[in-house]
């Protein structure tokens, strides 16, 4: 339907719950469209204002753009984050092996053959050994 359809209607009363709005221009709900017999879903050709830089696409165009920079950054600090975590797991894993050494705690040492010890009176008294 062309935009010339769609004013002659309108001009005719053919949509009684039309609405102007000031930045948008007329308003016709889908109902009246209906039930005027017509079938919505094809428009006609974007005006300039909706083509232009300052329209709604170009502000929806820049939404799309941050919210795929915000992805980036995002899945960049994810990735980030799952390796500082592989690393403390690896970092556990080592804590848990040294863990379980201490607690079986050490062997009982042999015993060391003992030492014969040289008895008192074998030993010269300190005025009778020789200076050397």
């Amino acid at each position: 339907m062309s935009r010339s359809t769609v004013r002659r209607y309108r001009e005719t009363g053919k949509f009684p719950n039309a609405v102007k709005d000031p930045e948008r221009g007329w308003i016709v709900p889908v109902g009246d469209l209906l039930a005027a017999g017509l079938r919505p879903g094809r428009s006609a050709p974007l005006s300039e204002h909706a083509q232009s830089e300052n329209g709604p696409a170009h502000d929806l165009a820049q939404r799309i753009q941050q919210l795929e920079t915000q992805l980036t950054v995002e899945r960049a600090q994810r990735a980030a984050v799952e390796q500082v975590a592989a690393e403390r797991e690896r970092s556990l894993t080592d804590l848990r092996a040294a863990l379980r050494m201490l607690e079986a705690g050490p062997t009982r040492p042999q015993p060391l053959s003992p030492v014969p010890a040289v008895p008192p009176e074998a030993r010269p008294k300190w005025w009778q050994r020789r200076s050397r």
